[in-house]
């Protein structure tokens, strides 16, 4: 069995582009940098962003690929070998990526934890064990758990959350529900490891997490179905914006004012700031909801393409007098014409 700081990896490189570890790497631990964002719109991999957080990864393994000769090195960047792709496709098809939007927008490592403390805790409780040790959750979870089930046991309701967690696990495919079951822990069961229902199922560990994370936003929308459920809360709390507040604030002040100097002294930031907000948008919206004209004109566009050609990967910003172009537009640029490529998708999820 391979382990998940090998598989994914595998799952993020490619067998015809060059992909620089460093940006898959930034991507996995969801660092929102333009740079890393522009990135993961190119891969197509932008419903992947922090899944190393999910996964409990600190670092991705290329070097180990490397040896076992599943992909190859040049000028820093990696790309399959034809082993490697047979791999990675190996993989895939028993991966499922239903989960990808609900996880850019709800925090789904933080509802796993609540899920698991709560069932353990009512578990515990129904056979009046009162010590024992926690699943493992952060401190901030823990807290609101234990606020959660004192409003449960002084309305009575908490013998409802088992009823309604089978309620909610019927509406699952079979072996979804099956690795959810297995990983919950209660009174004399300590439930099983990702590795350990791997094993079970001869599936790859990757391929268990993704089915965790696919039952987790199904969770999501059974509890929007539901709002009067005691599941229903465990999600309170938990969205959050697919385009970051301030990007947000800054195109509504640009749309309002027409000037990024405008809205760089409004908000006493920087002009280059103010860019990558934009830039940042252009990323998310789709095409034909970002202003990508009011920014570079299509001389420019097709002067960018005449001379570097139609391979965007292959583009090198370089400045030159006749053309007065910035950093912003060259990167504009490429957000338009890799939207026009991918058809104008822009929620995340594969294509």
């Amino acid at each position: 069995m391979t382990s998940l700081d090998q598989e994914l990896p595998l799952l993020l490189l490619d067998g015809k582009q060059w992909r620089r570890p460093r940006s898959l790497a930034s991507l996995a631990k969801g660092k929102r940098t333009v740079a890393t964002l522009y990135w993961g719109l190119r891969h197509q991999q932008l419903g992947d962003l922090g899944i190393a957080r999910y996964l409990d990864i600190a670092q991705l393994d290329f070097k180990s690929l490397h040896k076992r000769h599943l992909c190859e090195l040049r000028n820093e960047r990696y790309r399959l070998t034809e082993q490697g792709q047979t791999q990675q496709q190996h993989l895939q098809m028993q991966l499922v990526f239903d989960w990808q939007a609900c996880f850019q927008t709800v925090d789904l490592v933080r509802l796993k934890q609540r899920l698991l403390l709560l069932v353990q805790v009512i578990s515990e409780f129904q056979h009046q064990q009162l010590h024992y040790f926690v699943v493992r959750t952060s401190l901030r979870e823990q807290r609101w758990i234990k606020s959660y089930f004192r409003q449960l046991r002084k309305s009575q309701r908490d013998r409802l959350v088992g009823p309604e967690l089978t309620a909610y696990l019927e509406t699952l495919p079979d072996q979804t529900a099956q690795v959810l079951v297995q990983e919950l822990v209660g009174y004399q069961n300590n439930g099983l490891t990702r590795d350990q229902i791997a094993v079970a199922l001869q599936r790859s560990p990757l391929a268990v997490a993704f089915v965790e994370l696919s039952a987790l936003g199904k969770l999501v929308g059974w509890c929007q179905q539901h709002p009067q459920s005691v599941l229903a809360p465990l999600c309170q709390g938990l969205s959050r914006s697919l385009i970051s507040k301030n990007a947000v604030r800054t195109l509504h002040l640009y749309q309002a004012t027409g000037s990024l100097d405008t809205v760089a002294h409004t908000q006493r930031i920087r002009l280059s700031t103010v860019q990558e907000h934009l830039s940042e948008v252009a990323i998310y919206l789709p095409l034909t909801q970002f202003p990508y004209e009011d920014f570079v004109s299509k001389d420019q566009l097709n002067q960018l393409i005449s001379r570097s050609g139609t391979d965007v990967d292959a583009w090198q910003f370089q400045t030159r007098p006749d053309e007065n172009l910035t950093f912003f537009q060259f990167r504009l640029i490429q957000i338009w014409l890799t939207k026009e490529q991918q058809g104008g998708h822009h929620d995340g999820e594969p294509h």
